[in-house]
């Protein structure tokens, strides 16, 4: 069966290992494509490099714009990407502030639009959720299997995380993704597993009957690839509903 992503997938990677040479340590798929949600032509590719940080190596004197562009060079118009780059040692060892070598952002499209972004020492949280999913079930590209060079992240802090996300999500983002979002909160709250959007939907479905409408709504929209402007009442009172079973937890 053919892998839609893969094709980029190929191109990412080879971009990175002409970049980075043996600096890159592993390269591994991740979010709906390694968790089973992946839509072709809506859902993002999510990748996550880890390089090593010899302290004085070529790595810390690295031009990661110039690595940025090279990956930004290789995307397409049919799958959105996003590539985080980090160092070796946060992967051993996950931790604030969650510090980053270079984020690069595809948008799909006809008029691709890329970002390409260095750590100027804020670091990003979002990293916090791709090291578990990456550790629970990343794709390997390059390197050794996830579990042998990622550490483990606080299953507190991957819940406190996944808590902003929904507060986050309800104001900002369309209402499938804070829908789903949240279902797949709670289901990581009374589980521990992490899963796609499409599956904590589905979840949520035998457990909450009351929000049946808008869960159904939210995956026929995440299926289809489109978007549910703005997040109904119906919407923020499901959400509402997993972040006091989440805070109370």
């Amino acid at each position: 069966m053919t892998i839609p992503w893969q094709p980029l997938a190929d191109r990412i990677l080879s971009a990175l290992r002409e970049q980075l040479g043996d600096d890159l340590v592993g390269a591994y798929v991740h979010g709906s494509a390694a968790l089973g949600g992946f839509v072709p032509g809506h859902s993002d590719l999510d990748v996550l490099a880890v390089v090593s940080d010899v302290e004085g190596g070529a790595t810390d004197g690295r031009d990661w714009t110039a690595v940025g562009a090279a990956v930004s060079a290789v995307g397409d118009e049919r799958t959105p990407l996003e590539l985080s780059v980090i160092r070796r040692s946060l992967a051993e060892s996950p931790h604030d502030p969650w510090e980053f070598a270079l984020h690069v952002t595809v948008s799909g499209g006809a008029h691709r639009d890329s970002r390409v972004v260095l750590d100027r020492g804020d670091g990003d949280p979002d990293l916090l959720l791709h090291l578990a999913v990456v550790r629970a079930v990343g794709i390997v590209l390059h390197g050794p299997a996830p579990a042998e060079l990622l550490g483990e992240v606080d299953p507190d802090e991957v819940l406190a995380q996944l808590v902003d996300e929904l507060t986050w999500g309800v104001e900002n983002a369309d209402e499938a993704y804070a829908v789903l979002n949240a279902c797949r909160a709670l289901r990581f709250a009374e589980t521990g597993e992490l899963v796609s959007k499409l599956a904590g939907g589905e979840w949520l479905l035998e457990r909450r009957p009351e929000h049946e409408v808008v869960v159904r709504r939210a995956l026929d929209a995440q299926r289809a690839g489109t978007r549910l402007e703005g997040t109904t009442m119906a919407g923020r009172a499901l959400v509402q509903d997993v972040l006091d079973d989440l805070l109370w937890a």
